[in-house]
């Protein structure tokens, strides 16, 4: 059978689970680009997780109210389901919250989490946030991240040095050779308009590569009523 995607989610602690997705290669011709294809894809789970991060909880303080191994039930309505799962990809995920009501949670303090549902994230920054959920574990994504970085630091760095170049050279009225030990006539206002042109456009492209790099590696925000 030819499946296009296929995804794991193991919970890591209440209220956090990590996911492993593989997708049909074939789907996709582009190599050396697995950062940008992930940039898409979490635009997409961005888009579930605040309402899976409420829902969450509010699941939990229903469940303590009743008793049962099958699916969730609301006790003010007993023929109303908390949830319905009837696709056969669900049934792994029935299947452990089965076996969490029937066993107990695990002992997450193995791995040093709290066995505790942490409160409710109000912070939208906090609950979306990209930087520590993905790209510094993604090897692909943390990669791209730090050379993207580096070259808006360079770039921010051209933008501050050229205008420096260009008063040094109107001051004393040399041409950049003439700097280097050679002979040429006078500056010009030409090669100063240059200098001071680069100067501009270096620091418009360190703004609009440090905006992009905060929004696909750090936080954006989910409105679904923008979408």
């Amino acid at each position: 059978m030819n499946r296009n995607l296929v995804t794991f989610h193991c919970p890591t602690r209440p209220g956090e689970s990590r996911l492993i997705a593989q997708f049909n290669k074939r789907l996709f011709s582009v190599k050396n680009l697995r950062w940008l294809d992930h940039m898409e894809r979490n635009a997409v789970l961005d888009g579930d997780v605040v309402f899976l991060h409420k829902q969450e909880r509010a699941m939990r303080e229903l469940e303590s109210k009743t008793d049962t191994s099958e699916e969730v039930v609301n006790p003010s309505n007993p023929s109303a389901r908390l949830f319905f799962a009837p696709a056969p990809a669900d049934g792994m995920v029935l299947q452990w919250r089965r076996w969490i009501r029937a066993n107990g949670q695990p002992n997450w303090s193995i791995s040093g989490a709290d066995a505790k549902l942490p409160a409710e994230e109000l912070n939208r920054e906090k609950l979306l946030d990209r930087l520590n959920q993905h790209t510094k574990i993604c090897s692909a994504c943390r990669g791209a991240y730090k050379r993207l970085k580096r070259i808006a630091g360079a770039l921010e760095l051209m933008a501050n040095v050229f205008p420096c170049l260009a008063l040094v050279l109107l001051a004393t009225n040399h041409n950049p050779i003439q700097l280097l030990g050679m002979t040429t006539r006078s500056m010009n206002t030409r090669t100063l308009s240059m200098i001071g042109s680069l100067g501009i456009i270096s620091k418009i492209l360190a703004m609009y590569l440090s905006r992009m790099i905060h929004r696909r590696f750090e936080f954006t925000d989910y409105v679904h009523a923008r979408k």
